[in-house]
């Protein structure tokens, strides 16, 4: 029975650092009239490829998902008219960790990526 008690704390302590070690992501595409080709990592480290059409330079396109601190996070993006922009972020628990943007570059990709942080 004692050795219950003893294992109890340290199940507790290992469930609790497991729950500190975990964040929300978001990737954020933002003012873009044209629509634009996207690649990211989802929350698997699969890289994802869309093609997103957008009525105005209002709309956004955003992938929200759940991952520990450390891991790899990375989303690149090249818009389809001369003419236009793009703006690109990562937001780590809601606060911003890395931007990009480009105006009147459709030949370059905005690629936003980093390391998530532990602190």
């Amino acid at each position: 029975m004692k050795k219950i008690w003893i294992l109890l704390p340290i199940v507790f302590f290992l469930m609790a650092c497991e729950k500190d070690n975990d964040v929300i992501v978001r990737y954020l595409i933002s003012d873009n009239a044209s629509g634009f080709y996207v690649n990211y990592l989802d929350e698997n480290g699969n890289l994802v490829s869309e093609t997103v059409d957008v009525n105005s330079a209002q709309d956004t396109w955003s992938y929200t998902f759940k991952t520990e601190r450390g891991k790899i996070i990375f989303t690149s993006v090249i818009y389809k008219h001369i003419n236009d922009g793009v703006k690109v972020s990562l937001l780590v628990d809601g606060k911003t960790f890395k931007q990009g943007s480009s105006l009147h570059d459709t030949l370059n990709f905005v690629t936003v990526s980093g390391t998530v942080p532990y602190n």
